[in-house]
């Protein structure tokens, strides 16, 4: 399994902080690649 399925997966259990990270890695999986903790 990949970590992009993982997330799915688990989307449903994560907070709402997670939550708004995990929608913006599945948004948008190039950017989320490439970017920093701070730019995420």
């Amino acid at each position: 399994m990949d970590i992009l399925y993982q997330i799915r997966a688990r989307q449903a259990s994560f907070s709402a902080g997670e939550g708004r990270i995990a929608k913006l890695l599945l948004s948008d999986i190039a950017f989320a690649a490439s970017a920093s903790l701070d730019e995420l």
